[in-house]
């Protein structure tokens, strides 16, 4: 609605977009994008164009082609004339500890069951995707999904057994501890510090995770570590300004959510 209001308010002035994102859910992202700047390059509404160019891979090419007329794609790389920071990558590859590989079977044989009460029948594939994403993120942001999902059947008819498998499949989770993502964070660290202060920048790190609940764990375990004090974390979610003006001053490690984090500006905190 408020898009729409903006747009009303520029009609028949030119317009330039700019977006780092522009698309992160849906294709209907770029619908609504492009909507904005031109209203005539998609006609129709949000549901004429999912049943055109989302429902049917052979409009692809014609949705490539209306794109173009208004869509510049910039990379990184050929933005030669503007100075950027220097990036060193550094990939770690995380294998699955043998309790978490057992975790992970225990919950597949729950996701083959023929009935599952949990879990809405239309959205059942985008919830399991869900929460593989989880199991990968940490065992930890695992049992608590599992755990509020438990609880929803606790007054449904017939669904004693299944409600039990799902505590069961949580209480095998909790049993795994931090996890082995979480492990490799706390040995990368050191690492990362190290080779920051080798080139004279301030040891500073921000952890981002998709799930605030993954954060909890290193949250709990970095002050073990030497960072004691040095941690903000907000157990609500939000960063704002005082946040970020305590990791600036006194804080080397910022713990936020890949949402909350969008936007934020960091520049002064280095």
């Amino acid at each position: 609605i408020q898009s729409d209001s903006i747009r009303d308010a520029l009609r028949g002035r030119s317009k330039l977009l700019l977006t780092a994102t522009p698309m992160q859910n849906s294709l209907l992202d770029l619908y609504h994008l492009v909507r904005f700047v031109d209203e005539t390059t998609f006609t129709g509404d949000p549901e004429a164009f999912r049943a055109r160019y989302m429902a049917k891979l052979k409009h692809k090419q014609e949705l490539a082609e209306r794109a173009q007329l208004l869509c510049q794609r910039t990379l990184r790389r050929q933005a030669v004339t503007m100075p950027l920071t220097r990036r060193y990558v550094r990939t770690l590859l995380v294998a699955a500890s043998p309790e978490e590989d057992e975790l992970s079977k225990r919950l597949s044989l729950y996701f083959h069951r023929e009935h599952l009460a949990a879990l809405p029948k239309v959205q059942e594939h985008r919830i399991r995707l869900t929460y593989w994403k989880m199991l990968a993120s940490s065992p930890h942001t695992l049992r608590v999904s599992l755990e509020r999902l438990a609880a929803r059947l606790n007054n449904v008819p017939d669904a004693r057994d299944e409600r039990h498998e799902l505590q069961a499949i949580a209480h095998q989770a909790a049993a795994i501890g931090a996890g082995s993502r979480a492990e490799a964070l706390l040995q990368a660290l050191p690492e990362a510090m190290l080779r920051m202060a080798e080139m004279g920048a301030p040891e500073k790190a921000v952890i981002f995770s998709e799930y605030h609940d993954t954060l909890r764990k290193p949250h709990e375990l970095l002050p073990d570590h030497g960072y004691r004090d040095q941690i903000i974390f907000n157990p609500k979610g939000r960063i704002g300004k005082t946040a970020l003006w305590e990791f600036a001053r006194r804080g080397k490690i910022l713990l936020a959510t890949d949402s909350i984090g969008t936007g934020l500006d960091l520049t002064h905190c280095s």
